[in-house]
């Protein structure tokens, strides 16, 4: 007997053996015989094709979803986006891309078999909701962050015993960074649901640092300054900055910090990024002189 269509004859046997064994129910002559049809069919049309392009359907839309992330963070970070409102709108198109792959493919495989299908989705939704009711109840939440817009990426939040700057809020989980560097993940649904105290990016308070350059600054020398800036770790994200020439030739330097606590560590920062750039030989005569001190 032909090996293609073995398990479909086996099945149809099974289930119409079912009729004459007194502790089993029957199971409709027609259901049975549309089954091993179906079982035919699928196994007639499962290719290696078929799985490939399941696979790729699915990579791509994984691709995507990780691209609109990194993306969005990048918009964020650059401070094209400072009222952080592309966050709905990624979190609305991952479900959308994640939507489309499932349709794709559960139309594919209602193609092939549609009751067989029907009922794997029947019995494959039971148990992924039994089993996956936590990280529903995230994404639940996740919708309900998003759309309310109370917590935004660069905002201060208490919550659970934890405290941190929001990097990034996904469907499942929120990203802090906590006072040392370390990073935090907590679960949309404790955020939703536990006591939460937000400290907005817009309280924020100046920290401006001048330095007078070793030689007139350039646009590229200002570029830089500017970008080196940008990427302070005392920086509010998405918070904006100044640089500026003075009348004297200094450049001035203006980034928004937290708070009052915060504003030493951020000048001392900032000018230890202003002298790099603009003041190379003062930032170099340090490490010059500790290496004759070793030699």
């Amino acid at each position: 007997m032909s090996r293609r269509w073995g398990s479909p004859l086996v099945l149809g046997g099974l289930l119409t053996g079912c009729h004459s064994h007194p502790t089993l129910s029957p199971v409709p002559e027609g259901l049975t015989a549309e089954l091993s049809r179906e079982g035919a069919a699928v196994l007639d049309r499962l290719a290696w094709t078929d799985i490939f392009i399941a696979f790729a359907v699915m990579g791509v839309g994984w691709l995507l979803i990780r691209l609109i992330q990194s993306g969005v963070v990048l918009s964020w970070q650059l401070g094209l986006d400072p009222r952080r409102r592309l966050a709905p709108a990624r979190s609305a198109a991952n479900v959308i891309i994640i939507i489309a792959v499932v349709m794709l493919l559960v139309r594919r495989a209602l193609e092939a078999a549609p009751i067989a299908s029907l009922l794997a989705l029947v019995i494959m939704t039971g148990a992924m909701t039994l089993v996956l009711s936590q990280p529903i109840q995230d994404i639940g939440a996740g919708f309900v962050i998003a759309f309310r817009r109370r917590i935004r990426a660069g905002d201060r939040i208490t919550v659970a015993g934890q405290v941190g700057i929001v990097k990034d809020i996904s469907l499942t989980q929120i990203h802090l960074q906590s006072p040392d560097g370390a990073s935090i993940f907590i679960p949309n649904r404790i955020v939703l649901h536990e006591a939460l105290k937000v400290e907005q990016a817009k309280n924020t308070q100046s920290a401006t640092v001048q330095m007078i350059p070793d030689r007139p600054a350039g646009s590229d020398t200002l570029e830089a300054v500017r970008q080196a800036a940008l990427f302070s770790p005392f920086r509010v994200p998405g918070t904006a900055l100044d640089v500026s020439v003075m009348d004297n030739g200094a450049v001035q330097v203006t980034i928004q910090a937290w708070s009052g606590s915060h504003l030493r560590e951020a000048r001392i920062d900032l000018d230890s990024r202003l002298q790099a750039l603009l003041q190379p030989r003062a930032s170099n005569a340090p490490a010059a002189s500790s290496s004759r001190t070793k030699a």
